[in-house]
């Protein structure tokens, strides 16, 4: 894996892309890479690599000595999930829908309510009420958004475009009604899952969703809201549709209040608890769409034999100068004891040299880890993946990969001007597409979401502004103004999916106190 390179052809970045990418910030910290495999059931070996070559400030004082792999692949986070199917909210009410959850819960609720033991049963229930509230939450989001961009571009025009104006009345109008019926139908399971022959571990997991569901409700109908908001005349234009909006936030913080969930905000109080209860009911609900990796070191037999090997023929040089030093001197002689000791140091030094010598041989085979991808409910393994980290030499770099990197240079030097270090970080996914097509109808495509920790390259930066003097010729005096003092690190993505590649740049601003904001090159 390691040293493997191919060159990306203008060609190959004009196809469609089989891998849809986001990258975007996290935290003061964490810029994360948000990747989407797009599999093909009909394929058992989906493949898909990822390189990316991070261009980093030698003023930074990262290397391979300092920053070893363990360091950065301690600095990486990496999920992997299903991605969350596009399924409209009136489809999902559709009686004749086999991949509408609220079908499969009536089937395995009428299973339960049968006989109280049902383990299937419950398992089913337990994954059908989180996809339920995944599915309504990722409808909910989008047309949310789609919605407050339409108003956003509406802003100041409200009088000329009444056809844009009409279109939002319509698309709000549609998710409230579509929204209220789905909603209805979900809470009227409550008395159905209030039944003592469900076990209370499902109770529970029901109302976990109906609160997520409620919370997720609230949340995007506020951002609308709050879009109206933006100015006078959008809010007169559209008063109904706010009016709407309102009395459906209102009346989800009331059914909150009134079921006893603790996602409520007041005007006072700590809120500390709102904060983390919302974490905690998101990752349980979309758990049911995470996969478990397992990772372990790649070829660690073979690095055991390479070293076995080292050793051995350490030892065997030394075996063979003890025996020929004693035929030459006697044991208990000077010289003896001179030569011995040596070839005890020779030894030493032979065995590492071999070692290392094997090591970077099976470097350039091997990848640092070997990562198995399976269901954590089923335990079925979906396919696996190899990473490898290492630092380049920038003759080694692909030559469109080095181009991407200075596409702005504004002069033929700025490249030399800011000397940087190369870091190379190479993943190879395999997934099996037979395998996810007859297990996961619903579910094929793959989210891949990886975390990005700069907080070990902020180490030696200098302070976030500096004090700079200048004569301001208007007032005849010295003046001072502070400069914010930033750095960047430049990262290209290589994305590659069967024979097909797309190539993308970002720039992450940061300074001593964390990232500034993530720029697309």
């Amino acid at each position: 894996m390691p040293g493997w390179v191919e060159a990306v052809t203008n060609d190959a970045l004009t196809h469609e892309e089989l891998i849809d990418s986001r990258i975007e910030l996290h935290d003061s910290n964490q810029f994360e890479v948000k990747l989407d495999y797009t599999i093909r059931p009909d394929r058992r070996d989906n493949r898909y690599r990822i390189e990316a070559y991070f261009f980093v400030p030698r003023s930074l004082g990262i290397d391979a000595y300092n920053y070893p792999r363990d360091q950065f692949y301690s600095d990486v986070q990496a999920y992997i999930r299903f991605k969350t199917p596009s399924v409209s909210l009136r489809s999902l009410l559709e009686p004749d829908n086999p991949h509408s959850p609220f079908n499969a819960i009536a089937v395995a609720l009428g299973r339960a309510m049968r006989s109280g033991r049902d383990g299937a049963a419950h398992k089913v229930l337990s994954h059908e009420l989180r996809l339920l509230g995944c599915l309504v939450r990722a409808n909910l989001r989008d047309r949310a958004i789609a919605i407050a961009a339409d108003v956003k571009g509406l802003r100041g025009h409200e009088d000329e475009r009444p056809t844009i104006v009409e279109g939002i009345r319509m698309s709000t109008s549609a998710l409230l009604g579509e929204l209220e019926s789905v909603m209805a139908r979900f809470r009227a399971l409550r008395t159905a899952f209030s039944d003592p022959v469900v076990p209370a571990w499902l109770r529970e997991v029901y109302q976990y969703v109906d609160e997520f569901l409620s919370l997720s409700v609230e949340s995007y109908l506020t951002m609308l809201i709050d879009e109206v908001d933006h100015g006078k005349a959008m809010r007169g234009v559209l008063l109904s549709e706010r009016k709407a909006l309102t009395t459906v936030v209102v009346g989800e913080r009331a059914h909150r209040q009134g079921a006893g969930y603790k996602t409520v905000l007041k005007q006072a109080g700590a809120q500390e608890n709102f904060v983390y209860r919302s974490g905690l009911l998101k990752k349980y609900v979309s758990s049911v769409l995470f996969l478990e990796i397992s990772k372990e070191a790649e070829g660690r037999s073979v690095r055991e034999a390479g070293a076995a090997i080292a050793a051995g023929t350490a030892m065997l040089f030394a075996a063979t100068v003890g025996i020929a030093i004693q035929a030459r001197w006697g044991i208990n002689s000077l010289p003896f004891l001179i030569a011995l000791v040596a070839s005890y140091i020779l030894k030493d030094r032979i065995k590492e040299w071999m070692r290392q010598y094997f090591t970077r041989k099976m470097t350039r085979v091997l990848a640092d880890y070997d990562v198995r991808i399976r269901d954590p409910e089923t335990d079925v393994v979906l396919g696996r993946c190899r990473e490898a980290f290492s630092f380049l030499k920038q003759r080694r770099v692909p030559r469109e990969v080095m181009e991407r990197r200075h596409v702005d240079a504004v002069s033929l030097i700025e490249a030399d001007s800011k000397p940087e270090v190369v870091m190379k970080y190479e993943k190879d996914i395999h997934l099996d597409g037979n395998v996810i097509g007859r297990a996961y109808g619903r579910m094929t495509d793959i989210n891949d979401i990886i975390r990005f920790n700069v907080a070990h390259f902020l180490m030696r930066t200098d302070d976030p502004t500096r004090v700079v003097r200048y004569y301001d010729a208007d007032h005849d005096a010295v003046e001072t103004v502070r400069c914010p003092k930033v750095y960047h690190i430049n990262v290209v993505f290589v994305l590659r999916a069967r024979d097909k590649a797309q190539m993308e740049r970002v720039r992450v601003v940061f300074d001593k106190r964390g990232i500034r904001r993530i720029e697309s090159v």
